[in-house]
């Protein structure tokens, strides 16, 4: 393959998801940590929302608008693909990746007792999560926008230009493609990027696996949505959890 540059206007919105989204919002998570609280938070999902959807419809329109249906300049790579074990392989390796993924959304929904424990286990991140239900409500919206969003800007734009208009290897534009997904959540702190990177990567695997980005759109919409069953400050007494639960082993992933 050779290499190619991508036009003047994919290469800025490159350079804006590489240089400025990672850091726009830490005046912001900075105050939120100093000082929560609930006009912060909603203030933080609006932003948050537009910059979301200003990022992706541009780069929907910088691939003439046939992100979502299908890929456009990505073939599959044959080693892969070719084989029906090795595909089946990977198929499981998903599968296996994405319920363990969403298993405390599960764990939650039906053993409600263990809310509480999973809700202390995000205390290092409480500041930036909903609390009212006012604050709930737009996280939902927040999270079904970040599963639309994000998987048309990474796993549309990014890893559709690297590999079908730069060139790269498809490997190689996969892995890209995530550390950028993951370096955009920086504002998480250093295990958020660690473990969104992992996450980009499935995802990743998951668009090329199935095609299209309908399959990463739903998967990443139930990963940040889950964040509702699992986070519930204020519980109920008779779900309330006693002093001998132990922390949940499972983390999962907040929203853009």
């Amino acid at each position: 393959m050779n290499f190619c540059w991508p036009s003047t206007s994919g290469l800025i919105i490159l350079a804006v998801l590489a240089f400025v989204t990672p850091f726009w919002d830490f005046a912001v998570v900075k105050k939120l940590k100093t000082a929560p609280n609930s006009s912060l938070r909603i203030r933080f999902y609006c932003l948050t929302l537009l910059s979301l959807w200003a990022l992706a419809i541009a780069c929907w329109f910088w691939r003439g608008g046939v992100i979502l249906p299908a890929w456009h300049g990505i073939v599959r790579p044959a080693w892969l693909f070719s084989s029906p074990l090795r595909t089946w392989t990977l198929r499981v390796i998903l599968v296996g990746f994405f319920a363990l993924a969403l298993a405390p959304g599960l764990h939650c929904l039906f053993q409600p007792k263990r809310i509480g424990a999973y809700t202390r286990a995000y205390k290092s991140v409480a500041f930036l999560l909903p609390h009212t239900q006012p604050e709930r409500l737009l996280f939902a919206f927040l999270s079904v926008s970040a599963g639309v969003c994000e998987e048309w800007i990474f796993r549309g734009f990014v890893l559709q230009t690297l590999h079908g208009t730069m060139c790269l290897p498809w490997i190689a534009a996969l892995v890209v493609s995530s550390i950028l997904f993951g370096w955009n959540h920086l504002y998480q702190g250093s295990r958020a990027l660690l473990t969104t990177t992992v996450t980009g990567l499935a995802l990743g695997l998951a668009a090329v696996s199935s095609g299209g980005l309908v399959l990463p759109i739903i998967l990443h919409t139930f990963l940040d949505l889950q964040l509702l069953l699992v986070f519930r400050p204020a519980i109920p007494a008779d779900v309330r959890p006693s002093t001998t639960d132990s922390p949940p082993v499972h983390e999962t992933l907040a929203p853009r």
